[in-house]
Order: structure tokens, then C-alpha cells, then sequence
């Protein structure tokens, strides 16, 4: 999906930290076209004014791109994580058991 490498490019451009993304989720499984669900790889801070302008800038640009805006829900679902093994790691501690592990992908 064109669509996902540059948005991987543009996180990894404007988003302080960011060494990596991947994408997971209903799109990695051909079930859905709304929002792209990511993790973000890195040293992000969440918490800091120039994370929420990047992922502000992320949103605009994801909107450009034609990704649909689920009722209330951002277009693009960002998960900031140190390394994908701690997401992965906290997503089977937090997450539904029945769904599994979400499978990370490159974004293509």
C-alpha cells in the first residue's frame, strides 16, 4: 500500500524519537480501510508539545492521503513504544487474550 510508506516517511520526518514504525491491526489482516493502526518505535515523549504538533502534522497528512477518519477516532491510532518487543510486550498484558499478539508489519 503506497499509502503506508509515506506515511511511514513522513512520521519518521517529523516525530521527535522516532527510530522505526510498523503498522498492525485490522489492515495487516485485509479486513478493514479505516484507520491505520501504528507503533512507533523510539524515543518519543508523548507527554511533550512537539509530539502532539508532529502527530498533529501526521493527521493532516494522513488526511491528504485519503485515509478514512473513523466516528471520533483519529485517522491514524499512534502507539509509542521503546522497541516493538515492549509493545508487544504490553499489548499482552493490556490487550484482549483472544485476539492474540498483533502481528507488526512493515509498512509497504
Amino acid at each position: 500500500m503506497k499509502q503506508a510508506k509515506q506515511l511511514e516517511a513522513k512520521i519518521l520526518e517529523v516525530m521527535p524519537g522516532a527510530e522505526g514504525v510498523r503498522v498492525f491491526g485490522s489492515r495487516t489482516r485485509g479486513v478493514s480501510t479505516s484507520d491505520i493502526d501504528v507503533v512507533v518505535k523510539g524515543s518519543t515523549d508523548g507527554s511533550t508539545s512537539a509530539y502532539r504538533t508532529a502527530a498533529k502534522k501526521v493527521q493532516a497528512f494522513a488526511k491528504e492521503l485519503g485515509i478514512p477518519k473513523p466516528d471520533g477516532r483519529p485517522r491514524v491510532d499512534i502507539n509509542l513504544s521503546p522497541s516493538y518487543r515492549a509493545f508487544l510486550r504490553w499489548s499482552s498484558e493490556t490487550g484482549d487474550p483472544s485476539r492474540g499478539l498483533p502481528r507488526l508489519k512493515r509498512m509497504e
